[in-house]
């Protein structure tokens, strides 16, 4: 049985995990019953985004606590970080892991050494905010080979023309990291693209019943410019993209695993 979940995890995998790691773990589990959970069900309910939670959320810097100094945080760590997150509410899970994980797994696989060491503090901190927009509205499981956005490059600059939809986050994000496919070679390439660069236009899609409080976009790109040093320089192809998935799909299983968690425990009171 866990220290940490003694009515959801009955084989003990939190027992693991380190005294520094069960840290942030608690300080996080104290922001979500006092900060967060009180105010999720009006936001469910007017299907909106709490934004007094950010703020107390960023401020934990659970990417690296400071309770792991120079330690590299565990992947235990990092999927407990989620499953805490997860057993609260999804769309909080959901909002955080797509700064921690999906943005901030695409600038380390598909930047440079020199893009990540440089965006990465920022990452960290919230500084630079971003989400991952890959799929689009007519191409999901398929986008592999039917990715329809365009790039074409022009002198030092690349212009993007497409579409985006089901993209969490993208409304209040600084960055949107535009996976586009390149007319001169088909491969796909990706971007870090501001929100509000011109050609840019961002629509919040309503109606939605799961991941309700999560704020989802439709994005249109209409000849959108952004320089040679906004490409992701590692990512030359779909097969770069499915890297950056296989390292984000775990996130995926921490999450389903902290949503039962939370019912299971809901249930048990």
């Amino acid at each position: 049985m866990s220290e940490l979940y003694p009515d959801s995890d009955p084989y003990g995998v939190a027992n693991a995990l380190t005294s520094a790691e069960r840290a942030p773990l608690l300080r996080l589990r104290g922001v979500l019953e006092a900060r967060v959970k009180p105010v999720l069900a009006e936001h469910w309910e007017a299907g909106t985004f709490p934004p007094d939670v950010v703020a107390p959320l960023q401020e934990l810097r659970l990417m690296h606590p400071p309770e792991l100094a120079d330690q590299t945080p565990s992947a235990l760590y990092n999927g407990f970080r989620i499953f805490e997150l997860a057993r609260c509410d999804a769309s909080i899970a959901t909002f955080y892991t797509a700064q921690a994980g999906l943005f901030r797994t695409a600038c380390r696989v598909g930047g440079s050494a020199e893009q990540f060491a440089e965006w990465d503090p920022k990452i960290q901190s919230f500084e630079m905010t971003g989400v991952f927009c890959l799929t689009e509205p007519e191409h999901g499981s398929d986008i592999a080979g039917g990715l329809a956005t365009s790039a074409r490059h022009e002198g030092d600059q690349w212009v993007i023309d497409g579409a985006k939809r089901w993209i969490g986050g993208a409304l209040t994000a600084e960055i949107l990291c535009i996976f586009a496919r390149d007319e001169a070679d088909s491969q796909v390439k990706a971007f870090l693209v501001p929100r509000e660069a011109d050609g840019v236009t961002l629509e919040k899609i309503h109606g939605k019943t799961a991941l309700r409080i999560m704020q989802n976009a439709h994005i249109t790109l209409s000849g959108v410019r952004v320089p040679e040093s906004a490409r992701l320089q590692n990512c030359n192809s779909f097969k770069d993209v499915a890297a950056m998935l296989r390292q984000m799909r775990s996130d995926v299983a921490w999450i389903a695993a902290g949503i039962q968690a939370g019912a299971y425990e809901a249930a048990l009171r």
